[in-house]
């Protein structure tokens, strides 16, 4: 299974997210807040990113590309999650160099798709 980051300041959201994916066997790592997600993103060099864009100080997409322009995470794809409009937009997704995007409200099957579609699932141990 894979080494994936979550980062989200729902602590909600975050357990919710960080409990399917465990089940589903990953290994799961997370901070709630930009920061303290770029320095993990850094530090664990996971898998995949899964981001929260509406976060308070730093927005996922902001966070995306600060992630996509350093030289030792600009490969780790980057989920953008989020409820907003925003994700809907092209050019904003461009900008932030995004790999993806998952709209709230999902279904966990959406969540781990998600994860699958981006990452050599079998793989990763």
């Amino acid at each position: 299974m894979c080494k994936i980051l979550v980062i989200d300041d729902d602590s909600a959201s975050l357990t919710l997210v960080t409990l399917v994916l465990l089940r589903a066997g990953h290994h799961v790592y997370s901070a709630n807040n930009a920061d303290d997600g770029y320095a993990l993103a850094r530090q664990l060099r996971p898998h995949i990113i899964l981001l929260n864009d509406g976060m308070p100080h730093m927005s996922g997409g902001e966070l995306c590309l600060k992630i996509k322009l350093n030289e030792e995470t600009a490969a780790t794809p980057v989920i953008l999650i989020s409820a907003g409009t925003r994700v809907d937009d092209p050019k904003y997704i461009e900008a932030s160099r995004a790999d993806g995007v998952l709209r709230k409200p999902y279904m966990p099957g959406d969540l781990l798709r998600v994860v699958s579609a981006h990452t050599e699932t079998g793989a990763f141990s």
